[in-house]
């Protein structure tokens, strides 16, 4: 399919259009990333051109365009990269289920499917979109905030249990 031959310099097509966002199928005939890249090697463009024109497109295309890219050994650090990426966010879901914080869960459980979606299709522009800014957003200030907030709801109970003697010293 490739020619054994790998394509590190083409690999600004994939960033490009991280940039631009998603896109409806009918607007991505001719593109040369991702999902319709793979699809443009594997079939004939008339093909490609009439799936596409009717919104339709393929399924999966992460570990074949990772190869067509980066070879073998792309394949694998990518492989690496996506069970840390994918454990941590289930692992954040988790905890954010776990301490009912549910603002934090629906976050998660978002990118958690947005994740399974992109990867797989390598189509990113989701992660961009407003929607996922204010999350962002949301998470950083709600972290910060959440340290601030506990240290001391923790410190007024320990002063309301007797816990901390404060000793006056004149």
């Amino acid at each position: 399919m490739y020619g054994g031959n790998i394509h590190p310099d083409e690999f600004v097509n994939e960033i490009n259009a991280f940039f631009e966002g998603d896109k409806p199928n009918q607007e991505c005939i001719g593109a040369k990333n991702g999902i319709y890249k793979v699809m443009y090697l594997c079939a004939p463009e008339t093909v490609v051109t009439n799936k596409l024109s009717t919104g339709s497109r393929y399924i999966q295309a992460d570990y074949a365009v990772v190869y067509y890219y980066f070879g073998v050994l792309g394949v694998i650090i990518y492989s690496v990269l996506m069970a840390i990426i994918v454990s941590r966010i289930v692992n954040l879901f988790i905890l954010a289920l776990k301490k009912k914080e549910f603002i934090k869960t629906l976050i998660y459980l978002r990118f958690f499917n947005m994740i399974r979606s992109s990867f797989c299709m390598l189509t990113f522009g989701e992660f961009l979109d407003i929607i996922s800014i204010l999350s962002y957003v949301y998470l950083i200030f709600t972290y910060g905030r959440r340290l601030k907030l506990g240290s001391h709801r923790n410190m007024k109970s320990q002063v309301e249990n007797g816990e901390i003697n404060v000793k006056q010293q004149y």
